[in-house]
């Protein structure tokens, strides 16, 4: 941190005064809209799977969807909301989310098909500084999120901007390798908006 020397003569009155008090935080909730997917893996020795997606920010606080069962054709189908309380602010804390699909096992550990991982911070940020809620659109992906902060690997529907498909990178053979692809819509309000405009999960 850099300090300014002023002369002993200044008067206090006139030299500039900063203001170095600890942000602070706001209370948000993250609605993540878990849609379909396409190209998913099988996972199963029939050649299906149980698909079912999980999302957190910290794994302790993790949701899941319902399970699509005995999918064969890599297009699972869930139109399934989770919703997260989420803290903005808080020191040394990465608002990143994790998002798995998994293929439900009754008699052993479900196996993890693919992930991929949204950095949110900056969504969080700008509905902070907005006093608004946020959609992860096209418009704001394109002409902000991509030139201003680099993010990437997105593909938005045509039909509705608001609706988006990503990556989910896995291990196939041991070897890193896409394991399908899945949409997923994302909006961010704060708590006050989310309470005057409830929905409800699942």
């Amino acid at each position: 941190m850099w300090a300014e020397i002023n002369e002993m003569s200044t008067p206090s009155d006139a030299a500039p005064v900063w203001d170095i008090s600890k942000k602070p935080t706001e209370d948000f909730e993250v609605r993540v809209i878990v849609w379909d997917t396409m190209e998913l893996e099988m996972m199963d020795a029939e050649g299906t799977t149980d698909g079912f997606v999980r999302c957190f920010f910290d794994s302790d606080q993790s949701k899941d969807t319902d399970t699509h069962f005995r999918n064969s054709d890599g297009k699972c189908s869930w139109n399934y909301r989770l919703l997260f309380p989420v803290t903005y602010g808080e020191k040394n804390k990465r608002y990143e989310m994790t998002v798995q699909a998994y293929d439900l096992d009754l008699f052993k550990s479900n196996d993890l098909i693919g992930q991929v991982v949204l950095d949110l911070e900056d969504m969080l940020e700008d509905s902070m500084l907005a006093k608004r809620g946020m959609s992860l659109t096209k418009a704001y992906y394109d002409e902000y999120l991509t030139v201003e902060k680099g993010m990437k690997g997105l593909t938005f529907e045509k039909e509705d901007e608001r609706q988006f498909w990503v990556e989910l990178k896995g291990k196939k053979d041991g070897k890193d390798a896409v394991m399908g692809k899945l949409k997923l819509s994302i909006e961010v309000y704060p708590k006050k908006d989310a309470e005057l405009n409830p929905v409800g999960a699942g």
